[in-house]
């Protein structure tokens, strides 16, 4: 989900890029408040009805989710919080190495384990992709910490359980 702000009849609207049954729509909403002197104000509150919808979302069906349709939605969420150059990097990773191994799993995400991570990684070291390694380790664990974050999951099945020896 994107969103921005927009300036009609002199007051800020957040407009949000809402996915509805495959659909794009826009949503309009009145921030009640002046072009002049509120510029910060209406950043936070298109940031906070991004974050209301995107609990929404995230709240809807949360272990019926795929873990690839979980990676997609992260990714595009990143799009507008990070460079382009960054954003393209971890595009070309998601697309090119951890959607097509995990794509075959077919796993929710509420399914996945250390060992899909684990055994995803040794396949990657097998095919001498050993250099990328730590960019694919970045952004799974990046992933799984916003499914954790909303509750999605109970943990993060790329971060090791520390033991009690």
């Amino acid at each position: 989900m994107t969103g921005c702000l927009k300036i009609k009849n002199d007051t800020y609207y957040a407009v949000l890029n809402l996915k509805e049954g495959g659909k794009y729509k826009q949503k309009w909403i009145s921030t009640k408040l002046n072009v002049k002197g509120n510029k910060h104000k209406v950043t936070e509150f298109l940031n906070d009805q991004l974050a209301r919808y995107e609990e929404n979302i995230a709240s809807e069906k949360p272990h019926d989710i795929l873990f690839t349709d979980y990676i997609k939605q992260w990714l595009e969420k990143k799009k507008n919080k990070v460079e382009l150059v960054t954003f393209e990097g971890y595009e070309i990773q998601v697309k090119c190495h951890i959607l097509p191994y995990f794509k075959s799993k077919n796993l929710k995400l509420s399914e996945i384990k250390p060992s899909h991570i684990a055994d995803f990684y040794e396949i990657k070291f097998k095919s001498d992709r050993s250099d990328g390694i730590r960019m694919l380790s970045f952004i799974i664990k990046q992933v799984l910490d916003k499914a954790v974050f909303y509750e999605l999951i109970s943990r993060n099945p790329s971060t090791p359980q520390k033991s009690n020896e």
